[in-house]
C-alpha cells in the first residue's frame, strides 16, 4: 500500500513517540507512527508550499516521503541500523530538497527508507 509520510513537528516537539505522520494514498485518514519503514521511494517537496513558507514564515506540511508501506512501529524507536543506511535531512531555510546529511547531495529516490521519530534514513 502506497503511503505519503512526514514528520508532524508539533507532536515531536511535545515529546510525543507517535510522531510520524502518515496516510494511504490516495486520500486516506491520518495515521501516526513512531517509525516506519518503506519501499520504492521517493522524496518529495512541494515548491508552492516551500515558497509560502519562505515568504510568510509561517510552517505548512510540504515536504513528504512517499513509498510503500513495508512496517510501522508505534511503542518504540529501533535503537540500531545496519551501516549502510544514509541520513538525509529537509530544512527549507537552507535548502530545497531532501539533501544527504553527511555529502551534502540531493535525495530524490531510494529503495527504502526508515522515518524513525525526527529523522529519515535511505539505501
Amino acid at each position: 500500500m502506497r503511503v505519503e509520510s512526514h514528520l508532524h513537528i508539533t507532536r515531536a516537539r511535545k515529546g510525543i513517540l507517535r510522531c510520524v505522520s502518515f496516510r494511504r494514498l490516495p486520500g486516506g485518514k491520518t495515521e501516526y507512527g513512531s517509525a516506519l519503514h518503506l519501499g520504492c521511494v521517493t522524496f518529495a517537496v512541494q515548491p508552492a508550499g516551500l515558497k509560502r513558507f519562505r515568504e510568510t514564515g509561517q510552517k505548512n506540511v510540504h515536504a513528504y516521503v512517499r513509498g510503500e508501506l513495508q512496517s510501522v512501529t508505534h511503542d518504540r524507536w529501533p535503537t540500531a541500523l545496519d551501516p549502510d543506511w544514509r541520513e538525509a535531512y529537509y530544512n527549507p531555510t537552507k535548502v530545497s530538497t531532501f539533501v544527504d546529511k553527511e555529502f551534502g547531495h540531493e535525495v530524490h529516490v531510494a529503495g527504502e527508507a526508515l522515518l524513525i521519530g525526527t529523522r529519515v534514513y535511505y539505501r
